[in-house]
């Protein structure tokens, strides 16, 4: 709660939609509680906090919410799937979310797989010797360059520590679930990043284990600057 809080400065806006969703332990997630952050320089983000009220009233867990467009994408659109599932699912996107605005990185070193596959594609970029791939876009070549956890959770570590804030914003999400047997989830969002350095535009897949929910593992990372004019986002179906 106090990480939120000092969030830059963050100020409680009225007009609160909150919508409540009870879960088996007792326990209540309070979501749309609307609040204002603002940074140096004016940068102002509006956000949507995520409150986990344990069955003693206390607050348990704070967390940004993914937006209602995308929370509700989950919850209407696939009404097959266990409703335990979907709040999983809603539970595990804000807090990755999260992560990221707190600049936790232990956070996503836990939740990333020991052996996960992490693979960035960008344009114009010297050709890795890990992953020789790639594809064409507007005739420029986009590279595919793979990492491992550890390359990458330094690399991430050492971005965090530089930056006075970092924001992300999902939108344009395809969910799949390729069993149905199994709590495995591909999500393919449009991710805007925003940082007080640096901002981007680019698609995102996260593969992840959702069986344990107090201990998810994501077990496949992609990120792409713009989909491919054949197959588009790059999907669990690649790997």
């Amino acid at each position: 709660m106090k990480q939120i809080m000092n969030y830059g400065k963050v100020t409680l806006l009225p007009d609160a939609d909150l919508q409540y969703f009870s879960n088996d332990d007792g326990s209540v997630i309070c979501r749309g509680i609307p609040v204002s952050c603002r940074f140096h320089g004016r940068r102002t983000f509006s956000e949507q906090l995520s409150v986990a009220i344990n069955p003693k009233g206390l607050i348990e867990h704070v967390s940004m919410g993914v937006g209602q467009q995308l929370a509700t994408e989950i919850a209407l659109d696939h009404a097959d799937w266990a409703e335990e599932s979907r709040k999983n699912l809603v539970n595990f996107l804000e807090d990755y979310r999260t992560a990221y605005a707190l600049k936790d990185a232990d956070y996503l070193e836990r939740v990333f797989d020991d052996n996960a596959v992490i693979v960035v594609g960008r344009r114009n970029l010297q050709q890795a010797s890990n992953l020789n791939d790639g594809y064409w876009i507007n005739n420029e070549r986009v590279i595919l360059t793979r990492y491992t956890k550890a390359e990458f959770i330094k690399n991430l570590r050492r971005v965090l520590a530089g930056k006075e804030y970092v924001n992300l914003h999902f939108s344009n999400s395809r969910i799949i679930k390729p069993r149905m047997d199994k709590e495995i989830y591909s999500i393919e969002v449009k991710q805007d990043y925003y940082s007080s350095n640096y901002g981007d535009t680019g698609y995102l897949t996260l593969v992840m284990d959702l069986s344990d929910k107090k201990n998810p593992v994501i077990h496949v990372r992609t990120w792409q600057e713009e989909p491919d004019p054949n197959f588009g986002v790059i999907s669990v179906f690649d790997f």
